[in-house]
């Protein structure tokens, strides 16, 4: 049996035996055991081909962990145990971070197009007044431990509305509109939508882009169309989006048409360091009645790997205040104004509108080498102009 397999079944019967406290539990019974369970369709991606020896040393593990709140904590340290401890972190700081920066309203009802585990539903049952928990995961097998997920770390069963279903070519809830919308979507989707996408409602300001394009911004136009009139919706973006040439004219449909961009947040690389790449957060917003976005360049931050949690926390803390606040501070943020993004060509790289310290004297003596250039030039040209009248007079 694969590391993966391993460990979707160690969650199973973690699952299993939270809700049971079966001591009886052992591999001769555990199908009829499972077949009776509540929530038995949730095994249906299991694979039990494992030696009985294999499965009932699991389960006497299991069996050895004495209390609920033990059980849990094993089930989520499995959960994320693809990672190492860094990178369990950052996981960790990333989920925090987007619920820290929700709103937090009565009764909010919350939605996410890229479910997952469902560690942000996870996340948000901690902080956040939620009502109602939606959701669309394409794979079977992540889909159902984003269930075990939300259940077993306290998640009651009549708020979960969760499916398993591909929330781009076949959403489940393209009636619904949502409070607060939440999202880490793939950052690159290989498999292009299908043309007919091109006259889907969702896409309409773009259909005549790009088949790439659109599919590029599908989560993110997606989601909008399902975003109340007050809502918040708040994702992960790679940088393609931002400034690549391709994707200018969506950008400035998102900007001129929609005005729905409130804040976009570069992080620091160490943050999530098994993508190699900058990770941006964009936080969109309706009804905005102003025309400029906020701009937050944290990617200088230093994060210790030695003081590493307590870094990400004051990362976060100094990053909220910013955002919350609206905080302007020279190499760190910046209102920009819509007409400055426009002499830009509608780049929305961060960097490109917050100076760091070290580009500004680079900047200057880039200035300072042109003078002298042009300087050079002009001695070589009087130069010139000397010996000529030289030979003239000789």
């Amino acid at each position: 049996m694969n590391k993966q397999k391993n460990k979707e079944l160690k969650l199973a019967l973690l699952f299993y035996n939270y809700f049971n406290n079966d001591k009886s539990l052992n591999a001769e019974n555990i199908h009829s055991k499972i077949n009776s369970f509540e929530y038995n369709e949730l095994y249906s991606h299991l694979d039990f081909n494992v030696t009985n020896k294999d499965l009932n040393e699991m389960i006497e593990k299991i069996n050895h962990l004495s209390s609920k709140d033990l059980i849990r904590d094993e089930f989520n340290e499995i959960k994320k145990s693809d990672y190492d401890y860094i990178k369990n972190k950052s996981i960790d700081f990333l989920s925090n971070l987007i619920i820290s920066l929700s709103p937090n309203v009565d009764n909010q009802s919350v939605y996410d197009p890229t479910l997952g585990y469902g560690e942000f539903f996870v996340e948000a049952n901690k902080n956040l007044n939620i009502s109602n928990y939606y959701g669309e995961e394409i794979e079977k097998s992540v889909y159902n431990i984003a269930m075990m997920n939300m259940l077993i770390n306290n998640i009651e069963e009549e708020r979960i509305n969760i499916i398993n279903s591909d929330s781009i070519n076949n959403s489940k809830f393209l009636d619904k509109k949502f409070d607060l919308i939440i999202s880490e979507p793939p950052f690159v989707i290989h498999d292009l939508i299908d043309e007919s996408k091109r006259n889907d409602s969702r896409f309409e300001l773009i259909k005549d882009e790009s088949i790439r394009s659109i599919t590029d911004f599908s989560f993110i136009f997606h989601s909008l169309s399902l975003l109340k009139e007050e809502g918040t919706f708040i994702t992960f973006a790679s940088p393609s989006i931002l400034f690549s040439k391709l994707n200018k004219n969506i950008r400035k449909v998102l900007i001129n048409d929609l005005n729905v961009i409130e804040a976009i947040i570069r992080l620091p690389n160490e943050v999530h360091k098994y993508i190699d790449m900058q990770i941006h957060v964009i936080v969109f917003k309706k009804n905005r009645n102003k025309n400029s976005i906020q701009m937050i360049d944290f990617s200088d931050f230093n994060i210790k790997a030695s003081k590493r949690e307590k870094a990400l926390s004051k990362l976060k803390n100094d990053l909220i205040e910013i955002y919350l606040k609206k905080i302007e501070k020279e190499y760190v943020s910046k209102e920009v104004s819509f007409k400055e993004i426009e002499n830009n060509n509608y780049n929305l790289n961060v960097s490109r509108y917050i100076y760091k310290e070290e580009e500004t004297v680079r900047k200057s003596n880039d200035q300072l080498l042109n003078q002298i250039s042009k300087s050079q030039n002009e001695i070589k040209k009087y130069d010139k102009t000397i010996d000529e009248l030289l030979l003239k007079l000789l």
